[in-house]
């Protein structure tokens, strides 16, 4: 059967193709768990639209997400190496040189080698650069207030803990998966 289509915006869509797809795909293959499923599936959506839009609000303020979030991650320790910086955002080394090159050519981030040892390379942000990052986080965090003011703070605090929750255990669980294949 085609599936019909509504003039409903595509998120409403996308919520039902879900709720229909873990209604049909768990008896027909029984090795898919509905709960974890529906779990998953809706977290990635979820996080999907948020970081869509999150991102568009950036557009306007010249900085991308990966540059807000480097930038983010100076402000708030002040000098990092840029290993450090590496281990906090999920991106290549490569991807992450090329995007710290853009900061550094537009005056937004200083790098330099570290005074103890030449082969580690320490960024900071610049006056500029807090600066130009205070202005793009305030637009930014208008449009995360926006998506979080259908939650309580409980609830915002509840739904926190409970991402937190599936990321420790899924973590934890590859850990461990690592670590029984190397055994």
């Amino acid at each position: 059967m085609a599936r019909q289509r509504h003039n409903n915006k595509p998120e409403a869509e996308l919520w039902s193709f879900l709720d229909e797809a873990t209604a049909k795909v768990p008896p027909s293959i029984p090795e898919v768990h509905a709960d974890a499923m529906i779990t998953c599936m809706t977290l990635r959506l979820a996080s999907n639209f948020l970081q869509e839009d999150l991102a568009e609000s950036l557009a306007d303020t010249g900085l991308n997400a990966r540059e807000l979030l480097m930038c983010l991650l100076l402000y708030t320790d002040g000098e990092l190496e840029f290993r450090t910086l590496l281990s906090y955002i999920p991106i290549k080394k490569a991807t992450a040189s090329v995007t710290v090159d853009g900061l550094v050519k537009r005056g937004d981030m200083l790098r330099r080698e570290s005074p103890i040892d030449r082969r580690v390379v320490l960024l900071s942000l610049t006056d500029q650069g807090r600066k130009h990052f205070q202005h793009a986080f305030t637009t930014y965090n208008s449009r995360e207030q926006f998506w979080s003011s259908g939650l309580t703070s409980e609830e915002a605090a509840q739904l926190v803990a409970l991402l937190r929750k599936i990321v420790d255990h899924g973590r934890e669980r590859m850990q461990q998966t690592d670590a029984d294949s190397e055994s």
